[in-house]
């Protein structure tokens, strides 16, 4: 660990008196005179890590501060260099999580979130890595996890002897095969033009927006939230990140979409999107994301965790409340869009 403290030490112009590992080997917390922060180890390429230091310094040049903002290194670079890895040093952040059970919380991260894609319009990477430019590559990636889920079925369907996830997944996998086809069509109707226009005005997400990656710092009955995390930011349509952030507020509440409604209000009031935007949204909640990703961590990458195991079976049960909550989605977007 003091070879460590002396590397870094030796990158940036802070005086340390400790660090604390948070995570082994990629995140660390540094105590300094200066202050505290958080240092990780960025295991990308140069581009890659580019990319994400690109997208966090356009948000501060834009006048976006409620972030973990980055601390240059001596030679005035956004990054330096330990072994194979890339340092970046950032702000500590200081809060509590943020409870998408609670209405107000809620509504405070979708005006982040707004706040942030506002700052990220007009965003073109100087360092532009292909991988991180997903500007019309949604189809795509949707018809790939449905090749997925066929060529499961028809894998498990040959087994002579099934488990229970093997005939949980077979009893819905039909189903949820059929919906996935279905946004996959729905979205060749007007994805590609939509993506093309945005993608000339530029513009970033965050990629993945869930409550671990937000902060709420409240002083003086007043919210201030912060986000943090930009390891996933990729160039796509701002739609993706709502999309994202609904569903995860859809599934902890079990598919009650009264908060996730509200999120909606919250961020479509600030930073209004287009029709085709709304119904991008709609398709992404509608694909059958959770049900590909059980059974890929099953039959792919052969994990028999209890955690796995537990997941599709727990799917299946909401099924129905998962159809209900589309439904009045649809018709709720209908309405405010």
């Amino acid at each position: 660990m003091e070879e460590f403290v002396t590397a870094i030490s030796l990158l940036y112009s802070i005086h340390i008196n400790g660090i604390v590992s948070l995570k082994p080997q990629k995140v660390w917390r540094v105590i300094a005179d200066e202050g505290f922060f958080i240092l990780k180890l960025l295991p990308y390429p140069k581009e890659e890590t580019g990319f994400i230091t690109d997208a966090m310094a356009y948000l501060a040049e834009r006048g976006f501060h409620r972030y973990n903002e980055i601390v240059p290194t001596k030679e005035n670079t956004p990054c330096g260099a330990y072994g194979n890895s890339f340092t970046l040093l950032t702000q500590e952040l200081y809060g509590r999580t943020p409870s998408f059970r609670l209405e107000d919380d809620v509504a405070a991260v979708a005006a982040c979130l707004s706040d942030l894609h506002q700052a990220a319009a007009g965003f073109f990477p100087k360092h532009d890595f292909a991988e991180r430019i997903k500007w019309g590559k949604m189809i795509a990636t949707l018809h790939s996890g449905k090749d997925d889920l066929q060529g499961f079925a028809a894998t498990v369907a040959k087994k002579a002897e099934k488990d229970d996830f093997d005939e949980a997944f077979l009893s819905y996998c039909a189903f949820y095969i059929r919906q996935a086809e279905e946004a996959v069509a729905a979205l060749a109707s007007f994805y590609p033009s939509l993506s093309s226009r945005k993608e000339k005005k530029g513009g970033f997400c965050h990629h993945d927006p869930a409550h671990h990656n937000f902060f709420i710092n409240e002083q003086k009955e007043q919210k201030n939230v912060f986000v943090f995390d930009f390891d996933y930011a990729i160039a796509d349509l701002r739609a993706h990140d709502v999309a994202a952030l609904l569903l995860k507020i859809l599934k902890t509440n079990h598919w009650d979409t009264r908060l996730a409604q509200k999120a909606f209000a919250v961020y479509h009031g600030s930073f209004p999107l287009e029709r085709e935007e709304t119904r991008f949204i709609e398709l992404l909640i509608k694909y059958p994301y959770d049900f590909r990703h059980a059974a890929f961590a099953r039959y792919t990458e052969k994990n028999d965790s209890t955690r796995i195991a537990k997941k599709l079976p727990r799917l299946t049960r909401e099924a129905d409340r998962r159809e209900k909550a589309l439904l009045a989605l649809n018709q709720y977007f209908a309405e405010e869009s």
